[in-house]
């Protein structure tokens, strides 16, 4: 009663002020009440509208905020405040790592710009604390779907949401009106403005640039690809599941991001030895890959085509490609000198006046730059005990095939993101961070249910998503 007063008063007061920003605290309310009545609700909500809006713009649309760390501060922290003894996660070894690895990037951050004499502002507190929206996502989902069916269509919900992201990417490609205006619109992207300086058009989806489309893809296609091979069949049908695979694969080829499409070959592989039934995807894999190429294979080959171009003249190793040649100009000259004067501690997530060139380009100098050798080993360790985590996991035994291929495909990811994070800062972007920390609160939800047996009284709700006390 007191919640629904007090939800009243404050859409009354919205509205008289600010009819936009009535509906969405309307909306707002209506989703929290629904994740305290069934809190797999909010699991979906995670699972399925975090990773794909976590590319749109602060303010868009709830004015002064980022819409999926809106929707995982709320629905996160209504899930695990209502979270009873049953349904509680315990701690292990990679919670206090992912935990100490956010605690770290607040804590060393807000010591370097206090050295610096930076000025604390909203937006600076927000990066400071944006990993912490990793645990809470995690912890949040893990918790909300302790059902095998539930974790089915969260699974389902992952992979169907993939299928608007792909689509933007081939609006982008087939140069339908509007489109890169809406994107930038919603994303707040500039890439489009600097078209005029490379030779072809990248797609980036509903990201500000090609890299979050890739990663984001990159997650989902190896998720699809460790559940059509080993033979889960509760989320999805083959033939849909084949469709939505073809249409992402596309997507990443239109982002024409070369680390993520070798991070796929890559897991792809992998996951067939360890499946047993490399033959299946490689037959499969080279029919997408023959389609793929007869449809737009030119702009793949386009892309490889600027990688090994070089001005006349111009210093360079012929077999190193363009971008990494660049990239390494630009840490030897600006990067590296700067981080050896804070080797310890960094300058936190702003950068010194030093630097002119303002994207890192590498995770690792990301890291180095934002908190020194303390900040970078914190994430190295919380990577690592995620690894150790998935492989535990990916063990067949009593527990439901789909936990152990989330958990090979969890597995794979993170040992690759530890090579293309080289190239590019995949973990403190949008895109594959948001997507690969669902799968892992769905790989780490209902494990205790299913070594013990799942007791509880069969689910009467409609919608199949009531967690009972």
């Amino acid at each position: 009663m007191g919640v629904a007063l007090a939800s009243s008063l404050m859409v009354g007061a919205a509205i008289a002020v600010r009819p936009k920003v009535a509906v969405l605290l309307i909306v707002a309310v209506a989703v929290g009440l629904a994740v305290l009545r069934q809190p797999a609700f909010g699991g979906y909500l995670l699972v399925g509208v975090v990773p794909i809006t976590s590319g749109l713009r602060s303010g868009f649309p709830v004015p002064g905020f980022r819409l999926s760390e809106v929707v995982i501060g709320s629905v996160s922290i209504i899930i695990l405040l209502t979270a009873n003894a049953r349904q509680s996660l315990r701690w292990g070894t990679f919670d206090w790592l992912l935990l100490s690895y956010a605690a770290a990037s607040a804590l060393i951050g807000f010591y370097s710009m206090h050295l610096d004499g930076v000025h604390i502002t909203g937006a600076l507190v927000g990066t400071l604390f944006g990993p912490m929206q990793f645990l809470l996502m995690y912890r949040a989902v893990a918790i909300s779907l302790p059902l095998q069916r539930q974790r089915d269509l969260a699974l389902r919900l992952v992979l169907l949401s993939s299928i608007p992201v792909s689509f933007i990417a081939l609006l982008q490609q087939l140069r339908v009106s509007g489109v890169n205006d809406l994107v930038v619109n919603i994303t707040g992207s500039n890439v489009f403005s600097g078209y005029g300086y490379f030779l072809f058009v990248r797609a980036t989806g509903p990201f500000d640039h090609w890299t979050p489309l890739a990663g984001y893809l990159l997650v989902i296609l190896v998720l699809g690809i460790s559940l059509v091979l080993h033979g889960v069949n509760g989320v999805l049908h083959r033939r849909t599941m084949f469709l939505i695979l073809g249409f992402d694969a596309l997507g990443l080829l239109l982002s024409a991001e070369l680390s993520a499409i070798i991070a796929l070959v890559i897991c792809g592989v992998a996951l067939g030895v360890w499946s047993g039934r490399l033959k299946f995807l490689l037959r499969w894999g080279l029919l997408l890959g023959l389609v793929l190429a007869g449809t737009f294979g030119g702009y793949l080959t386009q892309r490889l085509s600027n990688e090994y171009t070089y001005a006349a003249g111009s210093a360079h190793n012929a077999l190193i490609p363009q971008t990494v040649q660049f990239r390494f100009t630009v840490w030897s000259q600006q990067y590296f000198p700067a981080i050896k004067q804070q080797l310890w501690h960094g300058y936190g997530p702003v950068l010194p006046n030093s630097i002119v060139w303002q994207y890192t380009e590498s995770q690792y100098v990301t890291y180095l730059m934002w908190g020194g050798i303390p900040l970078l080993l914190a994430f190295l360790a919380m990577m690592w005990a995620l690894f150790s985590r998935a492989r535990v996991l990916a063990r067949p035994g009593n527990c439901p095939p789909a936990r152990w291929a989330v958990a090979r495909a969890v597995a794979l990811l993170v040992a690759t993101t530890y090579l293309i994070d080289l190239v590019y800062p995949y973990i403190t972007s949008a895109g594959l961070p948001q997507a690969l920390f669902a799968l892992v609160g769905i790989m780490v939800a209902g494990h205790r249910v299913d070594e013990l047996g799942d007791r509880r009284p069969p689910d009467r709700h409609h919608w199949g998503i009531g967690i009972h006390p």
